[in-house]
């Protein structure tokens, strides 16, 4: 967020990451999550697997907020890129840090990465704030979410609130400090057009209750990330605007070339900010809300209940007839009991099909949910099957 005193909390409704060391000077970490998700790069052509890029920013260490990303992205599995570290503990609460150093530093950190060969162009990344940020769900689900999305869009989170610009209207939002940008200077959309600062409220068409663009969140293909990166910082320097206006500009100026898009429904990512009661279907921050009221925790099917039930074949098998493992809860405890790290769930059409093994530098168990649109035969000599185990002649597991 743009300052210390304009925090809301940006839920990312469907990710899993990982945290791992600082890289001495840069301040920086270097390594790679890979997502199952049916995408396609920029090149057109469809990928079954498209690794994904997690970074964040922090001006602070130890930070709480920082501290309880890093915990969950442990426990789910991924990797995050941390930028900045670059002050004293305690110096967020008592200064401004920089709305600018963010992007400024994500961009240099992108441009070396991609120079070095750790990220691709058609690599999928995400960007999210380092202090008030909370995962939910597993990566490969938010990737799903994402390639809904059509053309693999800079996707950014939106927000009630029509920040850095005044408010002239009750739908503007009800945070406006009036402390960012003064009413009456101008900015040119193009040679022949320009806009004053309180016409910008008015000039994103609403499509759902969160209208407004919050640069707190935002996701997208590497090469388009890129250049939204480099027109924000350009406007940041020449313009004298803040990086939350200053991605206002380059939305109203080059939405439709860069296929920019605000998740004004939050199917990605779910801003906290303004939050009223009845906004979500179940109430956040109470003591039970990852309970599961009145609902018994199933019992392991009994034939599935040991380690000694599930085996691992050898790459580019499926599973013998009446072996498959077709459900994910399934997969998922096959893929504890190998000791295995779990990946996650994906829709694949097709990809190998059901609980499988990714051999090719991830060494993770993933479920492909396409069903019956899953290839026929196996398609991928990095892929394996875990199976239920086939009792052979003798009492040995046959595959």
């Amino acid at each position: 967020m743009a300052s210390q005193f304009r925090s809301a909390l940006l839920v990312l409704l469907v990710l899993s990451l990982a945290v791992y060391g600082r890289d001495g000077g840069h301040g920086f970490a270097e390594a790679a999550t890979g997502a199952a998700a049916g995408a396609a790069g920029s090149s057109g052509r469809p990928t079954s697997m498209r690794r994904v890029h997690f970074y964040t920013f922090t001006d602070t260490i130890p930070h709480p907020g920082t501290c309880a990303l890093a915990e969950a992205t442990a426990e789910l599995g991924g990797v995050l890129r941390i930028i900045g570290l670059s002050k004293r503990p305690g110096y967020i609460l008592i200064h401004s840090h920089s709305p600018t150093l963010k992007f400024l530093m994500l961009q240099e950190v992108i441009e070396y990465e991609l120079n070095e060969g750790r990220i691709a162009k058609d690599d999928l990344m995400i960007f999210a704030d380092g202090h008030d940020v909370l995962l939910q769900r597993p990566l490969a689900e938010i990737v799903a979410a994402y390639e809904r999305w059509p053309g693999s869009p800079y996707l950014i989170s939106g927000e009630k609130n029509c920040w850095p610009w005044p408010h002239t209207d009750p739908s503007h939002g009800k945070w406006d400090p009036g402390m960012a940008v003064a009413p009456n200077t101008t900015f040119p959309v193009h040679k022949w057009l320009q806009i004053s600062a309180s016409e910008f409220c008015r000039a994103i068409p609403e499509k759902g209750p969160y209208r407004y663009p919050n640069i707190g969140l935002s996701m997208g293909p590497v090469h388009r990330f890129l250049e939204v990166l480099k027109r924000n910082n350009r406007i940041v320097l020449d313009e004298d605007v803040n990086d939350q206006g200053a991605m206002w500009l380059v939305i109203i100026r080059h939405a439709l070339e860069l296929n920019m898009e605000i998740d004004q429904n939050a199917e990605v990512f779910l801003n906290m900010l303004q939050y009223e009661q009845g906004d979500l279907a179940r109430e956040p921050c109470v003591a039970d809300f990852f309970a599961e009221p009145n609902v018994a925790t199933p019992a392991a099917p009994p034939a599935l209940a040991e380690a000694e039930a599930f085996v691992l074949t050898g790459l580019l098998r499926y599973c013998p007839a009446g072996a498959d493992l077709t459900d994910a809860d399934i997969c998922r405890m096959a893929a504890s009991s190998l000791g295995i790290r779990w990946g996650g769930s994906y829709e694949g059409p097709g990809d190998h099909h059901f609980c499988l093994h990714a051999d090719d530098g991830r060494d993770a168990v993933y479920f492909n949910a396409a069903g019956e649109r899953a290839a026929v035969s196996p398609q991928n000599g990095f892929y394996g099957s875990l199976c239920r185990k086939v009792p052979a002649p003798g009492g040995s597991a046959r595959l």
